[in-house]
């Protein structure tokens, strides 16, 4: 009966072990992302001599043109933006972190030694212990 539990627990170690191995090469991850930018746009505007920007007739303000018509301005991504105060771009997926690698390494460590004490087990009552008797 011990060597039937035994074995089952072995087997259980086992089978344990095997799911929690990686899956194969030849699945690939897909992941859809997106990325949220904050842009800051700095246009140039039409000013008088006093440096008051000149207004069209809606009261907006004109901007300088270029020879294409087009308003002259420059866009530059805010460092920081969107991702919160570290600027690192975070996916709700990352597994760079060290706390995943740590968790993994130890799931893969308690399976191999659930494996080992299960096949332990399966050996165990064929070990004869005899105990040495005190020195007098």
């Amino acid at each position: 009966m011990r060597r039937l539990r035994g074995a089952a627990l072995a087997a259980a170690a086992a089978l344990g072990a095997v799911c929690a191995a990686p899956a194969g090469a030849a699945e690939t991850m897909v992941r859809d992302t997106k990325r949220v930018v904050v842009v800051e746009e700095n246009c140039t505007w039409k000013v008088d001599a006093e440096g008051n920007k000149l207004l069209d007739e809606a009261s907006k303000p004109i901007p300088v043109t270029d020879k294409d018509g087009k308003p002259v301005c420059t866009t530059q991504e805010v460092k920081g933006g969107a991702n919160g105060s570290s600027g690192k771009e975070r996916w709700a997926d990352d597994e760079s972190g060290k706390k995943t690698a740590v968790a993994a390494v130890l799931g893969v460590v308690g399976a191999l030694v659930a494996g080992l004490i299960g096949m332990s087990l399966l050996f165990i009552e064929s070990v004869d212990i005899h105990f040495v008797p005190k020195a007098v």
